[in-house]
C-alpha cells in the first residue's frame, strides 16, 4: 500500500515540477508583469511601444512578443523528465531491492513509515535492518550499531520519539531487539558480545529517557455515589528506559481540597464528587517518577510534569449512564470460555479471542467470579473486558477479595474439589464496576452456576460448534 501511494505521489511530484518549469513563470501570472526585460526581468510594462530599451539593463526589445515571452526552467523540467522516466523502475521493482541497498540509519527512519512486517522478511525495513543486526557473516560495525540506536531514540518528524506512532513501531522494534544487548552481568554490550563502551551507553541513556505520552481519559457521566476512573493513558514501555515509572496524579476542583494519587500505574479511582446534575471541571497534573512511591525522597524531581483538563456530570444512578444486557448465548460463552479456566486458575479468565466476536462487540464484561467446594468458597476474583470492533479495549483481572491464605490454597483445593466433582462456578455481572471502562454504553448484568464437570462439557461443545451456528444474542435490554 505505501508503494502505491508513494509512486502515486512521485507520479504527481514529476507532473508538477515539469508544468511548473514550462508554465510557472509566465508574465502576469502571481504578480509578476505582463511585459518585462527578457534579461534581467525588469518590469517594462509602461515603456510604451516597441521597439523598448531596457532601462535597467540596456537590452533593446524588437517585437512585443520579446516582452512576454515565458522563461523556462530547464533543469526543473529536466528533473520532473527524470522522476516520470525512472517510475516504472520504482513501481516494478521489488521493495526490498531499495531496502537492501540503504543505510541502516535509514532503515531506521523509515520504521516508523512501513513499520515491521515478520512475513516480508526482504521487503520490511525493519526485518532488514534485523536481519542486518544478526548477520553473524557480515555484522554490522559498532559504529552503525550506535547510529540505529541513536535513529531511534531520536524519532523523525512523521513519529516523534514517544508518540503513539513511533510507539507502534521504532519502540516495539527496539524493545524486541532490547536483549541482544544486555550483558550478562548488567549494562550494555553490542550483539558480537564485545563489552559497551562510551558511545552505546550514550546511545542507550537517550533511548531510556524517551518516555510514553499521557492521554487522559474518563467516562463523561457518572452516577451519583460511585467512584470516578481516570485513566492517564500511559502505557509501559517496551523498549528500556531508566527507573521504575510511577506516576501522581493531582486533581484539582474548584471549591474543594486537592486531591493526590500517588504510586499508580494508568488509571486510578477517586471517591465520589459531586450530586445529581453537577457538572465536575478540574485540572489534572500528571507527574511521573523514575523512583517507586516507597523508595522517593522529599526531593525526587519528577521525569516529567503535564496538566490537563477533564471533566464529567453526575446522573441519578447506574441506569441512566449503563444499559444493560444479558442473553442465553453471553451466559453460554461465560459457562465454556470462563468458568473452566477460572476454576483451575483463580485469576485466568483465559480472555479467549471468541469474545472478538461481532455478538459480543460492545458489551463491556465486569464480572465477579466466586469458586465452591460444594458450598465453601475458595476464593474470588474480579475481571473486566471489552471487545470494539474486533479489538481488545481492555483486559483486566484481579484477586481482590480473596485472601492469601485462600490464593495459596487454591490449586490444590481446586484439584481435590475437581476429583470429587464438587467444583462449582458462580459468575456474576456487575454493571456498576463495568463503569470504569470508559467505552462502556452496555453492560452484561446475568449471572451463572455451574459445576466444573458441566462447564467442561460446554467448552468442549463450543469449541465443536461451527461460529456460523452459534444463535444471535436476545438482549433484555435495559
Amino acid at each position: 500500500m505505501i508503494w502505491m501511494i508513494s509512486s502515486g505521489v512521485l507520479f504527481v511530484l514529476s507532473l508538477v515540477l515539469i508544468g511548473a518549469g514550462l508554465f510557472w513563470d509566465r508574465p502576469g501570472f502571481r504578480g509578476r508583469p505582463e511585459r518585462r526585460c527578457r534579461r534581467c526581468s525588469y518590469d517594462l510594462s509602461d515603456a510604451g511601444e516597441v521597439p523598448v530599451k531596457c532601462t535597467e539593463c540596456g537590452r533593446e526589445h524588437a517585437t512585443e512578443k520579446s516582452l512576454r515571452r515565458v522563461r523556462r526552467h530547464k533543469r526543473v523540467v529536466a528533473l520532473g523528465l527524470v522522476l516520470l522516466v525512472g517510475l516504472p523502475a520504482f513501481v516494478l521493482a521489488p521493495m526490498g531491492v531499495y531496502y537492501q541497498r540503504m543505510p541502516s540509519w535509514l532503515l531506521a527512519e523509515l520504521i516508523t513509515v512501513h513499520g515491521t512486517d515478520y512475513t516480508k522478511p526482504d521487503s520490511s525495513p525493519g526485518m532488514v535492518l534485523y536481519a542486518r543486526l544478526m548477520n553473524a557473516q557480515e555484522p554490522p560495525s559498532h559504529g552503525e550499531i550506535v547510529s540505529i540506536i541513536e535513529t531511534i531514540a531520536q524519532g523523525n518528524i512523521y513519529a516523534p520519539a514517544g508518540s503513539e506512532r513511533w510507539i507502534e513501531t521504532s519502540g516495539a522494534w527496539i524493545g524486541g531487539q532490547a536483549f541482544r544487548f544486555k550483558a550478562p552481568g548488567g549494562g550494555w554490550q553490542y550483539p558480537d558480545g564485545t563489552p559497551g563502551d562510551e558511545a552505546l551507553n550514550d546511545a542507550f541513556e537517550k533511548l531510556s529517557q524517551v518516555l510514553p505520552p499521557w492521554n487522559p481519559s474518563t467516562r463523561g457521566v457518572w452516577p451519583a455515589g460511585a467512584e470516578v476512573t481516570i485513566y492517564s493513558g500511559f502505557k509501559r514501555p517496551v523498549w528500556p528506559v531508566e527507573g521504575d515509572l510511577n506516576e501522581r496524579a493531582i486533581l484539582r476542583i474548584e471549591g474543594r481540597e486537592d486531591i493526590v494519587v500517588d504510586g499508580f500505574i494508568s488509571y486510578f479511582s477517586i471517591e465520589p464528587i459531586g450530586e445529581q446534575g453537577d457538572r465536575i471541571e478540574a485540572e489534572l497534573e500528571l507527574s511521573l517518577f523514575r523512583e517507586h512511591v516507597w523508595n522517593r525522597t522529599p526531593e525526587a524531581v519528577p521525569a516529567k510534569t503535564e496538566r490537563f483538563s477533564i471533566g464529567w456530570t453526575v446522573a441519578s444512578g447506574v441506569d441512566k449512564v449503563l444499559e444493560t444486557t444479558d442473553s442465553a448465548q453471553i451466559r453460554d460463552a461465560m459457562i465454556a470460555l470462563v468458568v473452566p479456566s477460572i476454576a483451575r486458575v483463580l485469576d485466568d479468565p483465559g480472555f479467549l479471542d471468541d469474545w472478538l466476536s461481532p455478538e459480543f462487540d460492545r458489551i463491556a464484561f465486569a464480572i465477579e467470579a466466586e469458586i465452591f467446594d460444594g458450598d465453601e468458597s475458595l476464593g474470588k476474583s474480579q475481571h473486566w473486558w471489552m471487545t470494539k470492533d474486533g479489538e481488545w479495549v481492555t483486559r483486566t483481572t484481579s484477586a481482590q477479595g480473596t485472601t492469601m491464605d485462600q490464593y495459596n490454597a487454591f490449586g490444590a483445593r481446586s484439584i481435590e474439589a475437581r476429583d470429587k466433582g464438587t467444583l462449582r462456578v458462580v459468575i456474576r455481572g456487575m454493571p456498576e464496576q463495568a463503569l470504569r471502562i470508559t467505552e462502556a454504553e452496555t453492560a452484561w448484568d446475568g449471572e451463572v452456576d455451574v459445576l466444573y464437570s458441566d462447564a467442561v462439557k460446554s467448552q468442549e461443545q463450543w469449541e465443536a460448534e461451527p461460529a456460523q451456528e452459534k444463535a444471535p444474542p436476545e438482549s433484555t435490554g435495559p
